[in-house]
């Protein structure tokens, strides 16, 4: 083993070859402080850069009278953020909750983005923007048929609408609804289709005898004398020629229906008149 004294008069013959160069590099992180050459027994220290953090080994070094550098041992590491927690009606995509890496925020259908799209991870173990909220989509007031009237079934403020909100439809008196009698507030913030209010038909003869959903029914005992769109009558006509009698059926289409040319509205004062609905069904008929 050399002595004090021999290890100076070895130093002394080194020189400035003893001397250390530049330490090595450590990823993520720089050396303190930062010379050209260092003396031997002189200390540098390193640090983690911004956004990153020890997770290993030694930030200490010091020049051997060698002049050559130990191999580092610290490790730097990205600092980690926190998970920024479930987003109630949407999901978060990421790789990495570490610095430099992004999430990216999403709505589920019916629902949109209030607040930013993405985050990152900062220096500071941070997220750059707080976690945004997904709000339901928001639909105006609900159209209303003509001749139709609206049912509300929520329980939010007047004319506020969110997505799945549901309006029900009903008609006036003497009109009937075609299409489905309910609409939904949808994901793209227009109304599910809504109904129709269609009206009635008003049966013009005031006697006679019809079939109704198949049944004998006289016209002057109808009250109210209408039929609803899409609903038919059956009217009995009479063949003079072979004295029979054969239906004619019609149907209510939005307000309208043809009477059978062939259907004769009997007299109030006719006694002995044979209506042909009491007569006997001509062949085939």
């Amino acid at each position: 083993m050399l002595s004090v004294v021999g290890l100076f008069v070895w130093a002394a013959s080194v020189g400035t070859d003893a001397a250390c160069p530049h330490p090595p590099k450590v990823e993520f992180a720089a050396a303190e402080p930062e010379k050209r050459v260092y003396e031997p027994g002189e200390q540098i220290i390193y640090a983690c850069q911004p956004g990153y953090v020890q997770r290993s080994g030694q930030r200490t070094m010091i020049c051997p009278i060698s002049g050559e550098w130990n191999k580092p041992t610290l490790k730097c590491a990205a600092r980690s953020c926190p998970y920024p927690g479930n987003l109630e009606n949407g999901f978060i995509e990421h790789t990495s909750l570490t610095y430099l890496n992004w999430i990216q925020f999403s709505c589920n259908i019916g629902y949109y983005l209030n607040g930013s799209e993405a985050s990152q991870c900062t220096e500071t173990g941070l997220w750059s923007d707080t976690l945004p909220v997904c709000d339901p989509v928001i639909c105006p007031p609900p159209p209303i048929p003509e001749f139709g009237k609206l049912e509300i079934s929520n329980t939010r403020p007047k004319n506020i609408y969110q997505f799945q909100d549901a309006v029900h439809y009903e008609c006036l008196e003497k009109y009937a609804l075609f299409g489905n009698d309910s609409a939904t507030c949808g994901a793209d913030g227009n109304w599910s289709s809504i109904p129709r209010c269609i009206a009635a038909c008003q049966i013009s003869p005031k006697r006679g005898v019809v079939l109704y959903f198949g049944r004998k029914v006289k016209l002057q005992d109808m009250k109210p004398r209408m039929i609803r769109h899409t609903e038919q009558l059956t009217f009995y006509c009479k063949d003079k020629k072979n004295d029979c009698a054969y239906t004619v059926t019609t149907q209510c289409i939005d307000g309208v229906m043809t009477v059978p040319s062939c259907f004769h509205e009997p007299s109030r004062l006719n006694f002995f008149y044979t209506h042909p609905s009491d007569m006997k069904p001509c062949t085939g008929a």
